[in-house]
């Protein structure tokens, strides 16, 4: 059996559909586009639809070989897919939720490493998010994203605290948001859960180069024009 990649620990809709394929034994290899989304969904919560994953496919035909039965397009992987999610060890952190005071001093670890504006995107937000983004170099100004926020007295107060030594904008957004990743000078962190509950569970943290955070940065940049700035 190859060696499982968590699909939360990539970027791309087509690294998370590869995902499901490089994990599937030889015997049985080929998978439909809505048994890979329906695997996403099931198996790691994350909602993608079929047609973006065949729109995904269809448009790079290095990733996957391709067949046709019963009318169906079947998927299965092939090495050059493979080697596009295939992370070096030292890349790649996981969170054991039996280890939580490490894995937090391991992440204001990597926070008090990142350099220049950080840019985050995570749906949740409270007081522990701004806590934890505190670790951050406070000569790094921080744009958060998010959708849902827990506006009582203690994040206004933490927020106001935090802004005593750094610029901190945060926006509301207007769409869904799914990921949770920090934009930096060198890259990308792509973090399995929000920040809020950051130790609670088995997760991952994993680092991307600047290639794909150009990418992601263009994204972030359209919802962050998009969304309503908090107070």
């Amino acid at each position: 059996m190859p060696k499982a990649i968590d699909p939360r620990s990539l970027v791309t809709d087509q690294q998370r559909a590869l995902a499901i394929l490089a994990g599937l034994p030889e015997t049985d290899r080929w998978r439909t586009a809505p048994q890979i989304s329906n695997a996403l969904r099931d198996d790691f919560g994350i909602r993608l639809h079929w047609r973006s994953i065949a729109h995904a496919f269809d448009g790079d035909r290095d990733m996957v070989a391709r067949r046709k039965s019963s009318g169906k397009w079947l998927y299965s992987i092939m090495q050059a897919g493979r080697d596009s999610i295939v992370k070096r060890d030292e890349s790649i952190t996981l969170v054991d939720p039996a280890k939580a005071i490490s894995a937090v001093l391991t992440l204001h670890e990597v926070f008090g490493k990142l350099q220049g504006r950080i840019r985050v995107c995570d749906p949740y937000c409270d007081s522990v998010t701004i806590e934890h983004l505190d670790a951050c170099p406070a000569a790094s100004p921080i744009d958060l994203l998010t959708k849902n926020i827990t506006d009582d007295a203690t994040f206004r107060r933490v927020v106001a605290a935090a802004r005593q030594k750094r610029l901190v904008e945060i926006r509301r957004a207007s769409a869904p948001l799914h990921d949770r990743y920090l934009i930096h000078r060198n890259g990308l962190l792509i973090i399995g859960t929000s920040l809020n509950s950051f130790a609670k569970s088995q997760t991952f943290m994993t680092k991307a180069g600047q290639d794909i955070a150009r990418v992601v940065n263009e994204a972030y940049d359209a919802l962050w024009k998009g969304a309503s700035t908090w107070t």
